[in-house]
């Protein structure tokens, strides 16, 4: 009986201990748990802040700027005017508003290493080209938007290089071009046509094969047709950039675009000849946009309201006259230029007054231009002297005085404000018709001197002209001292 007790007893010493080794073993199981719980979050926080130093952080791979912008979340604000976070671009939905570089931009199309930009408004009215050859790739379009409009954009490193389908052929190639700068081509028009809405007449970079005095272009309602090359259309540019941008402010809106950090933003006393075409003056209490910078680094404006003559010429002479009372140029150099603050800012310049035509880039060995690949067209061989198309392109009439009018191939030659106004130049083939800008169809055409259109005044600013402040646009812009 003591035994039978003894035997129990070392039963329940024996059942205790392997009770206790079980709750050792949950006890180290639940420790290892938790312990790669822990790992766990640890790793998820990490993937967490990477994700935020790559989407919208100032970390090494995004440029920081001098502003200080502390990056936010996608969908907060600009609230008050305030910088207050920034993301990427690409994070932004297809036919929102960008302003760059003096300019309101639509985002087209969003690819896996840039983001497609076209321009809201064209920035100029030019030809396609001169007649019997609607090449693209030998276009004065082409050679213009990748020469002179390029030069005047902000952060050109922000630019990618684009290859654009100019012309589909029967046998099923393609004519092509790779370029910095592009127009649309009439199937990426009709693609996007809906969200564009373009309701004035623009070119397209495309042509038909079979009428080589022709290109494509869409009409003021919206309608693709094809016109004469030396047709006066508008020119909506393209561009591509990175998708690594970071923005600083803007809702994507029309009336509040998005603004890119890494757009080079002006600082206080840096000279006015360092900023670009498009961008908003304030000078004498008017507001003025910045068409060019010259090469002697004056800096060209022009009103963006409009001044009201008797037409351009009372007794219908189309040549602008400083010294005839009865023309627009005196009225522009006497009363509007005596009127206006600091006239001495104002430089003295030559003011062009022909259409002197279109002559194709032409390649110096010496001195190779961006179009590496370029010949006159096979199927027209005539060729020129370099010596004589340097006479004919300064083959040109002009005249000096303080204030002029913007001629035909200038930058800003647009649409810009609600109205028809003239233009300086004057066609080579009439005796009493100048240019002008016809508001409603988006186009270049001619009238008679007599008539009663209003002009824009254009101005040169002396190279020692610094900014005090502003961002450049129509709501802030830019305010000068010499």
């Amino acid at each position: 009986m003591y035994n039978k007790y003894i035997y129990y007893g070392k039963g329940d010493e024996i059942m205790k201990l392997n009770m206790n080794m079980k709750d050792k073993r949950w006890i180290g199981l639940g420790c290892i748990l938790v312990v790669l719980l822990i790992v766990i979050i640890c790793l998820v926080l990490i993937a967490t802040k990477k994700i935020d130093i790559n989407t919208g952080g100032t970390g090494n791979d995004v440029e920081s700027t001098s502003s200080g912008t502390t990056p936010l979340q996608d969908g907060d604000n600009n609230v008050g005017g305030e910088k207050i976070n920034s993301v990427y671009i690409k994070d932004k939905k297809v036919g929102s508003y960008i302003w760059f570089s003096g300019s309101n931009w639509i985002v087209l199309d969003k690819a896996n290493d840039g983001i497609v930009l076209i321009s809201v408004e064209p920035i100029a009215i030019l030809n396609y080209n001169d007649k019997d050859n609607n090449y693209y790739n030998l276009s004065y379009l082409r050679h213009w938007l990748n020469e002179k409009y390029y030069k005047t954009l902000n952060n050109k490193a922000l630019l990618m290089p684009q290859t654009f389908v100019w012309r589909q052929n029967e046998d099923g190639t393609e004519n092509t071009v790779t370029d910095y700068i592009g127009i649309l081509t009439k199937e990426s028009y009709m693609k996007n046509k809906d969200m564009l809405n373009i309701s004035k007449y623009n070119w397209t970079m495309s042509a038909p094969l079979y009428f080589i005095d022709q290109a494509y272009c869409i009409t003021n309602s919206g309608n693709l047709e094809t016109a004469e090359i030396d047709s006066k259309y508008g020119v909506s540019p393209i561009i591509k950039i990175s998708n690594k941008i970071s923005l600083r402010g803007g809702d994507g809106t029309k009336a509040s675009p998005y603004k890119l950090e890494q757009e080079y933003i002006a600082k206080v006393g840096e000279k006015l000849n360092n900023r670009h075409s498009g961008e908003y003056i304030s000078y004498s209490g008017l507001s003025w946009r910045i068409v060019d910078v010259n090469p002697n680094l004056t800096t060209k404006l022009v009103s963006n309201n409009v001044i009201w003559f008797e037409g351009f010429d009372t007794r219908n002479v189309p040549t602008y006259y400083p010294d005839d009372k009865y023309n627009i140029g005196n009225y522009l150099n006497t009363v509007f230029y005596n009127n206006l603050e600091n006239k001495e800012w104002i430089a003295m310049a030559d003011w062009y007054l022909k259409d002197f035509g279109y002559v194709p880039p032409v390649i110096d060995p010496k001195n190779p231009s961006q179009f590496e690949n370029y010949i006159e067209d096979p199927n027209n061989p005539v060729e020129k002297p370099i010596e004589q198309i340097r006479y004919e392109r300064n083959k040109v009439e002009s005249i000096s005085t303080y204030v002029g009018l913007l001629k035909f191939g200038d930058l800003l030659t647009t649409t810009d404000i609600d109205a028809d106004w003239w233009l300086i130049t004057q066609p080579n083939n009439s005796s009493t018709k100048l240019y002008y800008i016809y508001y409603l169809s988006g186009i270049i055409s001619q009238a008679d001197a007599f008539t009663k259109f209003p002009a824009r005044p254009a101005i040169n600013l002396d190279k020692a002209i610094n900014i005090t402040g502003g961002e450049g646009t129509k709501n802030n812009p830019y305010t000068i001292s010499k």
